[in-house]
């Protein structure tokens, strides 16, 4: 687990950062997006694996730019629904989340980090 305070510094370190995704949006499909995303960590999340308890960071993303645009809207049908988020956009939340696992590590976290929340902020 993750001192409350130590994920208050580094939000504040990350926080005008921009990070970057490039690749498929959706599983099967050779369009490619580049996302400009806004991260922050939200804090420590307890999942259940098998009746076992994993801790890990949950995160909340902020979509600042998608190209091409037209997917936008397809980023805003899934705000704020883990279940969403898991269903229609699986493979852009493995990758979001093993992109930020390499960030986090600078950090020291070692907690495998869940993508929780994402929302679109029209440009």
């Amino acid at each position: 687990m993750s001192n409350q305070n130590f994920i208050k510094v580094v939000n504040r370190v990350i926080k005008d950062k921009t990070f970057q995704y490039k690749g498929p949006l959706l599983v099967g499909s050779s369009i490619e997006v580049t996302i400009d995303f806004k991260l922050k960590i939200a804090g420590d999340l307890t999942l259940y694996y098998i009746g076992e308890p994993k801790n890990h960071i949950s995160l909340d993303v902020t979509v600042v730019n998608i190209e091409p645009k037209l997917f936008g809207g397809l980023i805003k049908t899934i705000e704020n629904s883990q279940y969403e988020i898991a269903k229609d956009m699986y493979l852009l939340k493995i990758k979001i989340e093993d992109y930020v696992s390499s960030v986090l590590k600078v950090f020291g976290f070692q907690d495998p980090p869940v993508l929780t929340s994402i929302r679109y902020m029209k440009n």
